[in-house]
Order: C-alpha cells, then structure tokens, then sequence
C-alpha cells in the first residue's frame, strides 16, 4: 500500500524517472498507484488475491520500464549509484516473487515436497 500512496505523495519525484517516451507521465503514475493501492486491497481478500496478485505482477512488468529507463542513463540520475540501479532491477523480480507467493491459494505455493 505505501508503493501506491508514495504515487501521490512522491509524484514529482517519480515524473523525473519516468521513460520520455510515456506519454501523460503524471496521469500514468496516478493511474498506476491507484492500481497499486486496489490490488494490495485485493491481496486482503481470499476470492480476489489469486486475480489481485496477478495483475499486481504485471503492473510491476510494467512500472519497471522506469526502472529499466534509470538502468540505461544513469548519466541522468548521478544522485544514485550505478550499483543501486542495477539492484533495483534485481528488487523488481524478488517484489514479482513475493507478490506471487502471497498471491497463491495456498501457504505451501513455492515449498517443493521432499516426500514423493
């Protein structure tokens, strides 16, 4: 949930990271943190967290192109290290992973059984 409130409240922060390419960039990190804050509701809820976490996976794909954009200039974000833009690439695929383990049916979703 603080991933999408910090789309509000860190707007201006997250327009100087987005891609040139994004057309409407304020427009599409409201939409997106709006999206994030209905899907971590969704996660709440048994009969939605299995579509919430789905989606929530692929808005992460998504909102990773500012990631990816960070990556590929780091010349334009001298503020950061090389190194903490490469882990947050990293970090975008461990959140996919959590977001998938909490998103299953079950508890025992990624535990491979041993008994077989």
């Amino acid at each position: 949930m603080l991933g999408g409130i910090a789309h509000f409240v860190f707007d201006a922060a997250m327009m100087k990271i987005m891609p040139p390419y994004v057309p409407a960039p304020l427009a599409v990190i409201h939409i997106s943190g709006v999206f994030e804050l209905l899907g971590a509701f969704g996660l709440l809820l048994a009969s939605t967290r299995k579509l919430a976490g789905n989606c929530l996976i692929a808005l992460t794909m998504a909102v990773s192109l500012a990631n990816i954009h960070m990556w590929q200039h780091p010349e334009l974000f001298p503020q950061f290290p090389e190194w903490l833009l490469s882990f947050r690439l990293l970090f975008q695929v461990l959140f996919m992973l959590c977001i998938y383990w909490v998103s299953r049916p079950d508890n025992q979703a990624l535990l491979i059984s041993i008994r077989r």
